[in-house]
């Protein structure tokens, strides 16, 4: 197991086909398939983050299976799918991108069912009957505040999410966009969901700037240039390691999502796909994942997490984004009512 992280300053290669895989098959004959693929392609939206890279190289060390990674934009790496299987070109096995990109890949016939993945049984009852036996989540992403203390009083001046439209914060709140989908989509809709169109219309007054750097934006509210960022990834917090920011949850809790995994069509390496996703979701990868402040998808993980993230990660979730393309469309119709264009 990878070391324990603790974080300081914060309260393609040629393709080899192995033939289809039966939906439960026996899951030694799985694995020995897979190690006759010899490597796996994954497409992901996730990026390319350590906790993923340390997994992956523990994965070809007890399997001896390569990882290749094409990282991009959740709405590239959608794309790139798309284009793909219309051309009848299947280099990709292994698909990470959002709820929404996952039903449209599944409605044109895109995704393979997962099959009797063993780990699947371990998964968090928020995400388990999501997706069905097509798309699974492999991590559970949730949205609180990043802040500067040296400008915020968090426990007296922001007890609640409604806090934010106190006039004290105009121009002082930097947001990833809400009206894209996106972590911004899935904070719009569950505050909008608890806190009605009021909410948001007086944040709009209190001139919201939106950005789509979260990184990036750490260090603009590390640097005093803004008081508040909305909303922050727990897993994006290591990158502000020893910089004068906090990660605050408010009274209400925090939104969640899920970020899912899925087989592609056609897959030129079937085994090696679903094993790889069977590591992911294991205790040991997730647990490296969580102290790197990314939410698990599975149980049993929370013994291993160092603090601050294991408190981080057990916070009070207020809600998700229903995994449907007519609720997310609707969602941005009515963000974009509200903010504009």
């Amino acid at each position: 197991m990878q070391p324990k992280r603790r974080i300081q300053g914060l309260a393609i290669a040629t393709l080899m086909t192995a033939g289809p895989v039966a939906a439960h098959a026996n899951w030694d004959q799985v694995v020995e398939r897979a190690k006759g693929e010899h490597s796996v392609v994954l497409y992901t939206s996730d990026g390319a983050s350590q906790c993923a890279k340390e997994n992956f190289a523990a994965f070809r060390t007890k399997y001896g299976i390569e990882v290749q990674v094409l990282a991009g934009r959740g709405s590239e790496v959608q794309e790139r799918v798309r284009t793909e299987q219309a051309s009848g070109r299947f280099g990709g096995d292994l698909y990470i991108n959002g709820g929404a990109p996952m039903i449209i890949a599944g409605r044109a016939n895109g995704l393979e069912p997962l099959g009797d993945i063993p780990n699947r049984k371990n998964l968090r009852p928020e995400v388990r009957d999501i997706g069905g036996d097509t798309f699974v989540a492999h991590a559970v992403p949730q949205l609180g505040m990043l802040i500067n203390p040296r400008l915020v009083n968090a426990e007296t001046e922001l007890a609640s999410w409604q806090d934010l439209t106190n006039p004290k914060w105009k121009g002082r709140i930097l947001s990833d966009d809400l009206r894209v989908p996106g972590g911004g989509s899935v904070f719009f809709a569950v505050t909008h969901a608890a806190f009605g169109d009021d909410f948001h219309r007086k944040l709009l007054q209190n001139g919201i700037v939106w950005s789509s750097s979260p990184l990036t934006d750490g260090r603009r509210i590390a640097q005093g240039e803004y008081a508040i960022y909305v909303p922050q990834q727990t897993r994006n917090l290591s990158a502000f390691n020893g910089l004068p920011v906090r990660y605050w949850v408010p009274k209400e809790g925090v939104p969640y999502y899920g970020h899912y995994a899925a087989i592609l069509a056609k897959a030129p390496h079937p085994n090696a796909a679903r094993l790889l996703l069977n590591h992911m979701l294991d205790v040991e990868s997730q647990a490296n994942c969580a102290n790197a402040g990314s939410a698990p998808s599975v149980i049993g993980v929370s013994e291993s997490i160092n603090e601050p993230f294991r408190t981080i990660l057990s916070s009070r979730l207020l809600g998700t984004q229903p995994v449907d393309i007519d609720v997310s469309n609707a969602t941005t119709a009515k963000a974009i009512e509200i903010y504009g264009k």
